[in-house]
């Protein structure tokens, strides 16, 4: 729910993963411990790795159930992200040093409206083309049929997840059905309706 980010340094290159920064060793916080003090670590071999032209970006779920109640209650974004600073650090989730090597700690709130809207237009395309890819089935997608996912799928907790996990689920189940049950075959075209979902 929140992101990080090191200061003073020049992006090269990127690598991403989909993880959460809390749900690392102690040992390996200790290591971003010096790399973002220093700059620097050193290998098993004794070679100095530089991390000067990096960008370091560590995200974390940490009081999002905070977050949710927090927005939920109206509360200004401020006052959330020192609810949830306050929490990490007072549950040893994070320790303040290891908080204030970064330049600044970022409060994402949840998708919602056309934003929710367009990720999940895209989450859907992404499926529709494994299945065409797979099956040379196209389908189409109307407006209400992401309505209906949305409605369905969604959880301000887990955001995007839950409906890319919905999508998955459903449609490709709905398309297998309609694959056993003979009702669409390879090269078809079918539209997908929201009462289906």
């Amino acid at each position: 729910m929140f992101g990080l980010n090191k200061k003073k340094t020049n992006p090269v290159a990127s690598n991403s993963t989909d993880a959460e920064i809390e749900k690392a060793y102690h040992e390996i916080l200790n290591l971003f411990l010096q790399i973002l003090d220093e700059g620097w670590i050193t290998d098993s071999y004794g070679k100095k790795i530089i991390f000067k032209n990096s960008i370091i970006i560590a995200t974390s779920n940490v009081g999002a159930e905070i977050i949710k109640d927090g927005i939920e209650s109206g509360y200004a974004n401020d006052t959330i992200h020192k609810h949830v600073i306050d929490y990490a650090i007072s549950k040893g989730i994070f320790a303040p040093e290891f908080l204030n090597r970064f330049e600044s700690v970022l409060f994402f709130r949840s998708i919602e409206g056309d934003q929710l809207k367009e990720v999940t237009r895209l989450m859907i395309e992404k499926v529709t083309e494994r299945i065409f890819k797979n099956k040379t089935i196209r389908i189409h997608i109307n407006e209400d049929v992401v309505e209906k996912i949305i409605e369905k799928g969604y959880d301000p907790i887990f955001g995007a997840r839950s409906i890319k996990r919905f999508i998955q689920d459903r449609i490709e189940d709905v398309i297998a059905k309609k694959i056993i049950e003979g009702t669409v075959a390879e090269g078809q075209e079918i539209e997908l309706k929201a009462e289906e979902i």
